[in-house]
């Protein structure tokens, strides 16, 4: 059962949506970058994906492909069909990618590094919780750590 939609367009591979759906004017001026040319959906597709178009960096051929996943602890990338070029899509650059694709970015080091810094503020309260019970009632509390190799 192929996908219908009113969101994308049916293409039979990304070599004819490279040709055909993307002017010639905006494949002459491909970055880097990538930019984003519309959804899409493909033989034996259950939904569609967005399509990106670039010029690869080593190769310098002209791309386009749809975000696959995951690399870098989580990030979707594309890659080039010449030479296997892959442009990572990390969260902190290109979050309104993630975005359009509906997809959960991975954190983002600074998130990451904030929430260390909310772990560590609650440890710190936890420790205080219970050196003020240990005070009040004169016992020792044990906190059995859970050990994960059983």
């Amino acid at each position: 059962m192929a996908h219908e939609c009113s969101d994308c367009m049916f293409v039979p591979d990304s070599d004819t949506l490279l040709t055909f759906f993307v002017p010639r004017e905006l494949r002459n001026s491909a970055g880097k970058k990538p930019l984003f040319v519309g959804k899409f959906t493909m033989p034996g597709w259950a939904g569609h994906s967005g399509f990106y178009l670039f010029r690869c960096p080593y190769c310098d051929d002209v791309c386009v492909d749809y975000p696959h996943g995951y690399r870098d602890k989580g990030c979707l990338y594309i890659q080039c069909d010449r030479c296997g070029y892959e442009i990572v899509f990390t969260p902190g650059k290109y979050r309104e990618i993630y975005k359009r694709e509906n997809v959960v970015a991975p954190p983002t080091f600074w998130e990451e590094l904030r929430g260390s810094w909310k772990l560590r503020k609650q440890m710190k309260e936890l420790r205080k919780g219970v050196a003020k019970i240990e005070d009040e009632h004169g016992v020792k509390v044990i906190i059995k750590r859970k050990n994960y190799s059983e």
